[in-house]
């Protein structure tokens, strides 16, 4: 006589998959996958403007620096553009001081930006 524990578990008890779950996980893999590309997407963008504005900045802060090691009796103007960006400065005398205003214009993935830079030289 057969004992009931000797018996095969019936085939819907059985371990394994069902084609829903597997179907639901590929989905679920495929959307994980699809918002990891769109983010690298977005990182690598992100990065491109930060190059321009990081060149941006090196512009203006050699102009300043080429501002200070002139003279301040009088008020000058002038414009330049260099490594793609647009740059002008104003530099007006004060009593024994001079500021110097920068104004960098570059491009962006959105368009146009400009940045100002406000710094004193003094004057001996």
């Amino acid at each position: 006589m057969k004992r009931l524990d000797d018996r095969r578990p019936a085939a819907s008890t059985r371990a394994g998959f069902t084609l829903v779950e597997l179907m639901v996980a590929m989905l679920m893999f495929t959307v994980g996958l699809l918002a990891l590309a769109s983010t690298s997407t977005v990182i690598v963008s992100q990065m491109g403007d930060s190059r321009r504005m990081s060149v941006a900045a090196s512009v203006a802060q050699t102009r300043i620096e080429r501002l200070r090691s002139g003279t301040c009796a009088t008020t000058y103007t002038g414009t330049s553009n260099t490594r793609g960006v647009s740059e002008s400065w104003t530099v007006t005398p004060m009593t024994r001081s001079a500021r110097i205003d920068v104004t960098i214009t570059y491009n962006t993935r959105r368009g146009l930006r400009s940045q100002s830079y406000r710094s004193m030289m003094r004057c001996i």
